[in-house]
């Protein structure tokens, strides 16, 4: 009776523990996100997640709703329509972007990013590789059937006289670029310095910025790591004025050049006019002064009609990237004070 006591107990342990197994083996395991371009809702580890919102591409970054992304992370979202923000938290980790604005803040540090958050139909989208990063996550592109992929890993088992940690693991696609987490600061941070507002790009060419890789915040004890991060907005912002002065002239230059060019196009075209009407009126017999001066009077208002709403066309187009260049400048000379008080602001903390 012992024995078979003793059997039935080892056999009970026996199913118990690889009952337990499974359990296990999510906890140390990876959540997979996908999200569909031009597809409502998203997947996590398979289980489907239905929303109203499709993400969609713009440029080279993929967008998708701001509360799809947070819930798809296991984080919250929330909205600021006074500053015009949304702010997601989870865990350890704050991300915080303004609307229009390419930096983002990561635990209070500012970063740059080559994409700004927008608002589409009234529901503010966010890009999905800037912020999935943000978070630790390792994010792919499949551009065979359109889909992002986003990869985090979940809270590892600890002991009493161990620290928390987290893990990414699994396979990733071939394009995925993996980021570690922001590291949690052991002491109260300083209170991080509001962002200045990017505005959204001109709609003239510029050339494309190169994307700033996303830098990793490290405690700090004093406000010059912060400091450095404005002084490289202000950089930026100085360069991107450069740039929009020399691509306006160039611009300027380019439609000139077009109006003389089809200006003179027209001045020929009239000439061929005049020439195929006198000789048209030699072969008819019409030698009356009259009668050829009407008709020459008639062929010259047709093309300097055309000439005139050319020439109006040209100073229209010059007038209005004028006002486009003036209103992006004084959009970047904005950013450059708001970071240069932040500056200020940060060194008289410094002195203190």
């Amino acid at each position: 009776m012992r024995k078979v006591v003793f059997f039935a107990s080892l056999i009970l342990g026996i199913l118990s523990l690889f009952c337990s197994l499974p359990a296990f083996a999510d906890s140390v395991g990876h959540n997979t996100v996908l999200f569909k371009v031009g597809v409502p809702g998203y997947t996590v580890n398979g289980t489907q997640h239905a929303s109203d919102v499709a993400p969609y591409v713009d440029g080279a970054r993929v967008y998708v709703p701001v509360r799809d992304l947070a819930n798809s992370l296991d984080a919250t979202a929330t909205w600021n329509p006074d500053s015009q923000t949304v702010t997601v938290i989870g865990g350890p980790i704050t991300v915080t972007m303004a609307i229009g604005s390419t930096i983002e803040t990561v635990n209070g540090v500012p970063q740059t990013m080559d994409a700004p958050a927008v608002i589409v139909d009234n529901r503010t989208m966010l890009p999905a590789r800037w912020v999935a990063q943000a978070f630790g996550a390792q994010v792919g592109w499949d551009p065979s059937t359109q889909t992002i992929s986003i990869i985090y890993g979940v809270e590892q088992p600890t002991s009493s006289n161990q620290g928390n940690a987290s893990a990414i693991s699994g396979s990733s696609n071939t394009n995925s670029t993996p980021v570690t987490s922001p590291p949690v600061q052991t002491q109260t941070p300083t209170p991080a310095p509001a962002p200045a507002p990017t505005p959204t790009p001109m709609p003239i060419p510029v050339p494309t910025p190169t994307p700033m890789p996303i830098p990793v915040p490290t405690p700090v004890n004093n406000n010059s790591y912060y400091i450095q991060q404005f002084q490289s907005v202000i950089n930026q912002a100085q360069q991107n004025i450069s740039d929009a002065e020399r691509t306006a002239q160039n611009d300027a230059q380019s439609i000139r050049s077009q109006c003389d060019l089809s200006t003179q196009n027209l001045e020929n075209q009239e000439q061929q006019a005049l020439s195929q009407t006198d000789e048209e009126m030699n072969a008819r017999g019409l030698y009356s002064s009259g009668i050829r001066e009407q008709a020459d009077q008639s062929i010259r208002q047709q093309y300097d009609s055309q000439i005139q709403s050319l020439q109006n066309e040209e100073q229209q187009s010059l007038a209005a990237l004028s006002q486009s260049v003036q209103n992006y400048i004084a959009n970047q000379q904005q950013i450059i004070n708001e970071a240069q008080q932040q500056i200020q602001q940060l060194g008289m903390g410094q002195q203190q």
